[in-house]
């Protein structure tokens, strides 16, 4: 699910702890939204959650589900599904035959688990009524009064928008608590084992029926297994974590930034986990990136054409920007730098500097080594060399210079 600001969503009132927190575990802290069907109680939810992790819900309708209980299993059993489930079609009224009312929300059931367990049926929908609604009434669609599935509609996002159905809330056991704990443990040890390339508890925490885009988890394992041994280091950082969860699966959704020797990548990403007790596998993971994957020669390339912009422009406080508090040369440290710079800026009218021929590489965790030929000219004073730098990649993504080192060309 993406991040996004609420604006139309006010709080009716805040939850009490045990709850709707019970199926969303929002870690981070983010802004996100999602529905929530308690079918034993012919009740749906809109749940919030804001950036002060204090969850509230926005508003809530009367519903009618399936007239048969229990987790729908084949095509006309008449039952509701039971799950996660994402909103991602919807069909106007003038398209609908007249009980569905004035809109319809289409729901991608039967999702990855129900394949799985060999589930089928079609056409789930969220929609309209065109009379009052008594328990139990659909086959097994979820149904709402046409004024309501109006108002609903301000809420939902088509293939954004979630929606957790149960077949009643558990909202007195004990047992949650553990539950998220050791729910956010396993996706720590993940995430941990991915970094530091232990392939073996990594793929422990798959599935053996997992998939990703279409391929088999022994497809993932090679491909996998080929990157560790391509890149001499890697960095996966974790933004904007939250978990819905249900009896059988959980959906956690979370902002990646891979960094790599070679490249940076950034997007969202969502892994389907199979739920069973406090043991969980990952079943389905999908990562959509956000703009662009950037190389690392692109990015240091962008960075030293600002260095020589800086140096160009004679501004010491900007050209001082581009290095780091540690940075050192010849065994002295970043002050007697800046005041030696300084000191050779206020001497000189004009500089013009030219670099070419760079070329970076990395061996240790957000450091590179990157080479480039300099051309230096100021006032009646030239210059041509070599130039060694060793930058190092901040948590905000800008580089800063460690150390350099230039050399003078014969």
């Amino acid at each position: 699910m993406k991040k996004s600001v609420m604006t139309i969503l006010v709080p009716l009132y805040l939850l009490s702890a045990g709850t709707f927190e019970n199926y969303f575990y929002n870690v981070s802290g983010c802004v996100d939204k999602f529905l929530l069907v308690d079918k034993s109680k012919q009740k749906l939810w809109v749940v919030a959650a804001n950036d002060s992790e204090t969850t509230v819900v926005a508003d809530s309708f009367r519903v009618t589900t399936g007239r048969v209980p229990g987790n729908k299993e084949k095509e006309g059993d008449l039952k509701t599904p039971e799950g996660i489930y994402r909103v991602v079609r919807k069909l106007n009224g003038d398209g609908l035959p007249e009980k569905y009312g004035p809109l319809a929300f289409v729901l991608d059931y039967p999702n990855i688990v129900d394949k799985l367990e060999k589930k089928n049926g079609s056409n789930i929908w969220i929609h309209g009524r065109n009379e009052t609604i008594r328990d139990f009434q659909t086959e097994g669609c979820i149904s709402l009064e046409n004024g309501h599935i109006l108002d609903l509609a301000t809420y939902i996002d088509l293939n954004d928008t979630r929606i957790i159905i149960l077949d009643s809330m558990d909202c007195n056991n004990p047992g949650w608590e553990n539950v998220r704990q050791n729910l956010y443990s396993f996706f720590q040890n993940w995430k941990k084992n991915w970094n530091e390339g232990n392939l073996e508890p990594y793929f422990n925490c798959y599935s053996e029926d997992f998939t990703e885009s279409g391929n088999s988890f022994q497809t993932f394992r090679e491909r996998k297994r080929s990157l560790e041994k391509l890149y001499s280091w890697k960095k996966i950082e974790i933004d904007s974590l939250r978990f819905l969860i249900s009896k059988r699966e959980i959906l956690a959704s979370f902002i990646q930034t891979y960094v790599s020797p070679n490249f940076t990548s950034y997007g969202e990403k969502e892994l389907v986990i199979l739920r069973s007790g406090d043991t969980f596998k990952i079943l389905r993971e999908e990562f959509t990136r956000i703009g662009i994957r950037v190389s690392a020669d692109e990015e240091i390339v962008a960075f030293l054409k600002k260095w020589q912009a800086a140096w160009e422009a004679l501004d010491i406080e900007s050209y001082m920007s581009f290095y780091s508090d540690k940075f050192s040369i010849e065994d002295k440290d970043i002050s007697w730098f800046k005041s030696d710079k300084a000191q050779k800026f206020s001497k000189v009218r004009k500089v013009n500097l030219e670099i070419s021929n760079i070329s970076s590489h990395s061996s240790q965790v957000d450091h590179w080594v990157v080479n480039f030929r300099q051309v230096y000219e100021a006032d009646n004073y030239k210059d041509v060399g070599v130039k060694t730098m060793i930058v190092e990649k901040q948590e905000n993504g800008e580089f800063k210079i460690l150390n350099e080192v230039w050399r003078r060309s014969k």
